[in-house]
């Protein structure tokens, strides 16, 4: 088989696919031509879910699928054929119609372009199903996401809160509160050091600060 050849059907819908690859050699083409057969079979946008691990390559399946589709929207005759048809699909009257319709049905949609095929980070799909279940998942009602920055800040104070209690008084006077306070912003922006703050006992801060 030619590499189209398996790119086509590693896109059909009907087929259970696992794709390895390295980075540059068409995955993030195939989940695209998958998503838009898909849709040319008929699935509504709010039918489908596509999972990324970045919101890079979220935005870049959503930049490309929009694309493809505005294309469609406004090419007829023998090029939407030939385009639906690097598809790995015959491209009959029906489908070349359905082709063509795609792009108002997403850009219409009242969540803005292509908001009704959910195209997501793992994050991001976590994030929404513990919004719309947090009794399930034993969470508040009152459940919200924190920017970054805020989490640094709490992450911040808790750190401080730990370092500057009873425990740690002897490195009161031995190191300066603005060092020490500098030192746990450097930390949180180490992902090591965020993991180890909250859990240093005082001999293993006092060798950290020595170093």
């Amino acid at each position: 088989q030619s590499v189209v050849e398996k790119q086509q059907q590693a896109s059909c819908p009907q087929s259970h696919i696992w794709v390895a690859a390295s980075a540059g050699t068409g995955k993030t083409k195939i989940l695209t031509d998958r998503l838009l057969r898909l849709l040319l079979e008929g699935n509504g946008p709010d039918r489908i879910l596509a999972v990324t691990f970045t919101k890079a390559a979220a935005y870049e399946m959503e930049h490309r699928l929009m694309g493809r589709l505005k294309f469609w929207h406004g090419a007829s005759g023998e090029l939407l054929i030939k385009d639906l048809e690097t598809l790995g699909i015959q491209a009959t009257p029906d489908l070349c119609n359905r082709a063509q319709e795609l792009f108002n049905l997403l850009s219409n949609n009242p969540q803005g372009p292509s908001k009704g095929l959910k195209i997501q980070t793992v994050h991001s799909l976590c994030q929404s199903l513990l919004t719309q279940f947090p009794l399930e998942a034993g969470l508040n009602l009152t459940l919200h996401t924190l920017e970054e920055d805020q989490q640094e800040l709490l992450l911040k104070r808790a750190a401080e809160t730990h370092l500057f209690s009873p425990e740690f008084e002897p490195l009161w006077s031995r190191y300066e509160p603005a060092y020490m306070t500098d030192l746990i912003i450097e930390m949180i922006q180490s992902p090591q050091g965020k993991q180890a703050l909250l859990s240093l006992s005082l001999e293993e801060f006092d060798l950290f600060l020595e170093k």
